[in-house]
């Protein structure tokens, strides 16, 4: 009953959460100087009708710095993130704070970290983390030397300053105050995206200006249905230039569900195969003491018992039995059910402690006492009909059965006493044959023999990325960011170890009025393209392949067309392939996405009116 009712928590635990904390509906990256991440102006964003609500935040994106454990970290491994005002953790994606406090907004070394980001980095209330920061105004000369020295660099050639020594901005000692949970942070995490840090208000004021980095803008939409519409206003305010959805809620929510949909299945699973284990357990028990009790009847009927009356006193003692079970289950459920939950969704239960789960336990109160008492019925019809004295004989072992498992094998002599006193029946317990034992076992080693097989499939499909669709070693770069293939392409591919090298861009579409994300690939060296199960890569302008899961939802098939759309433009791609994506973007779930050329693309975006 306790992990019953621990499933149904689950289940919803995070659509309660994102509800309660005020999600926000999708996180949009701003324009700057520089050419970082995004292209759009914020202050025409927040102009756009239906928003609720907006709160503005810097992230910063470049640093460099130590834990006070001496640990590393770049920017690939925190995204520290300081918002303008209080809002942010509060009215949009409020937090939960698992340990510690929120930071003082009036200061600027204060920090709290995402729990995804206190796993990682092995954090906690009172870490210090020491964080060197990049200088805006500098920024294109310290681009410029380190796009200079990265083909020296990939030779093997130690030229020109590092990355720590090209960092020329404050150096400061943030200290973790708090760790804290809230929607958009819940794993798994976007692949371009590192768990958060959130910095204060007070070192927005203080550093948003000098150091690189862009603003961003938490938005809260009236109607959370109307994404799609409201991201297409976005990209046209952008005119054909991509944009950064950082994050978007409903598409987070269908992936978070998905794992906290495991811990439901998992707890669920456990706990029928509990009760079943119980129920035969209790069954046996009733019925064994029943049947001996029954050398008790022809003494009974002397006395003037009718087989109803043997059959009630079989019930009544069932009764008598079932209705404390009941009550002791209901009492130790309830106190096991703050110890029930699994890690995500304990960290999104707002209502931690005892929890009593009245449908769970009522019904698992009703099954405790009903099976008990159809038990009791049975038994006690039986053991009327097989109404034997104890004479205290016992059957010899079924030699039968016995030789049939021992025949032709030497068994050592306690080996053979335990298989000789397995198979022996018991008298005192007829009716209760000794198979329902074997084959009880034989079920038990069947659950563990599937059970270690899905492990071993699902342990071999973790470590062969290929059946993922992840075919490469490494990818450089994220959608939205500067283009720097004209001095990342060439240095690879003068590197003897690169046997393939493929140079592309993601961006985010809209096909049968679903936004996916886009991928587009140009092979240059080898092959590396994701998993295709059929069709082929497209080869030009006008072709696309589609992932898996994404051709099932729409019904699409080779030779089918689709209409793709970016912001005003669109153009229709002949389907020729079907692929196995890997999560690339915002929009991206295993096996959805879709992929053209170069070409394709540019196609595309020249069709803007």
């Amino acid at each position: 009953m306790a992990l019953l009712s621990a499933a149904r928590r689950t289940g919803d635990a995070y659509e309660r959460f994102s509800a309660r904390k005020n999600a926000a509906d999708v996180v949009v990256a701003g324009s700057q100087a520089f050419g970082f991440v995004g292209n759009i102006r914020l202050d025409l964003v927040k102009q756009l009708p239906d928003i609720r609500l907006s709160a503005d935040a810097f992230a910063v994106l470049l640093f460099t710095g130590t834990t006070d454990t001496g640990t590393s970290f770049g920017p690939s491994d925190i995204f520290p993130v300081a918002a303008q005002s209080t809002a942010v953790g509060t009215s949009v994606e409020g937090w939960k704070l698992l340990a510690g406090r929120r930071a003082d907004p009036k200061n600027t070394t204060e920090a709290v970290a995402s729990f995804e980001l206190a796993q990682r980095l092995h954090l906690k209330v009172g870490s210090t983390l020491k964080i060197h920061f990049f200088l805006k105004k500098s920024f294109p000369q310290v681009a410029a030397q380190l796009l200079t020295a990265f083909p020296q660099r990939l030779a093997g050639h130690n030229v020109g300053p590092t990355f720590k020594q090209l960092a020329d901005g404050p150096k400061l000692a943030i200290h973790v105050v708090g760790i804290e949970a809230s929607p958009l942070e819940f794993p798994p995490l976007l692949l371009d995206i590192s768990p958060l840090l959130h910095l204060t208000p007070a070192f927005f004021h203080t550093y948003s200006s000098r150091l690189v980095g862009s603003q961003v803008s938490y938005i809260r939409l009236d109607d959370p249905n109307k994404i799609e519409p409201f991201k297409a206003e976005v990209e046209r305010l952008a005119h054909g230039q991509p944009v950064s959805f950082i994050s978007t809620g409903a598409i987070q929510t269908v992936k978070v569900q998905r794992g906290f949909r495991v811990e439901t299945t998992a707890l669920a699973i456990v706990g029928v195969l509990i009760a079943l284990t119980f129920l035969v357990v209790a069954a046996q028990g009733l019925t064994r003491q029943a049947l001996a009790e029954a050398g008790d009847h022809p003494t009974l009927r002397a006395l003037g018992m009718g087989p109803r009356q043997l059959r009630a006193v079989t019930l009544v003692r069932c009764f008598a039995i079932a209705l404390p079970a009941a009550a002791i289950a209901c009492i130790i459920a309830v106190a096991l059910s703050p110890h029930m939950l699994l890690g995500l969704a304990r960290k999104a239960d707002l209502h931690p402690g005892i929890h009593p789960d009245g449908l769970v336990f009522a019904l698992g109160a009703l099954a405790t006492i009903a099976g008990i008492t159809i038990t009791g019925v049975v038994v006690g019809r039986l053991a009327s009909r097989r109404a034997l004295p104890v004479t205290g004989e016992r059957d010899r072992p079924r030699r039968s059965l016995l030789a049939a498992v021992t025949r032709g094998v030497a068994l050592p002599p306690a080996t053979a006493v335990g298989m000789r006193f397995a198979l022996r029946r018991d008298r005192s317990a007829p009716g209760v044959p000794i198979w329902t034992t074997v084959v009880g076992a034989a079920l038990t080693v069947a659950l563990l023999v599937g059970t270690w097989s899905f492990t071993a499939s699902l342990r071999q499909l973790i470590n062969t990325p290929h059946l993922y669709g992840w075919n490469w070693d490494l990818r450089v770069g994220a959608p939205a960011l500067p283009d720097i293939g004209g001095v990342i392409v060439p240095a690879l591919q003068k590197n003897a170890d690169v046997s393939g090298l493929s140079a592309g861009t993601v961006t985010q579409a809209l096909v049968h009025q679903q936004r996916i994300d886009l991928l587009t690939v140009q092979p240059i060296e080898g092959v590396v393209t994701p998993t295709f199960v059929a069709g082929r890569p497209p080869a030009n302008s006008k072709e696309i392949a589609l992932g898996a899961r994404t051709m099932r939802s729409w019904n699409v098939k080779l030779d089918d067309r689709v209409t793709v759309r970016i912001g005003d433009a669109s153009q229709p791609f002949r389907v020729v392939g079907r692929a196995v994506f890997p999560e690339f973007g915002d929009a991206g779930q295993l096996g959805t996405g879709a992929y053209v050329t170069l070409g394709g693309l540019d196609r595309l975006l020249h069709s803007l009116s």
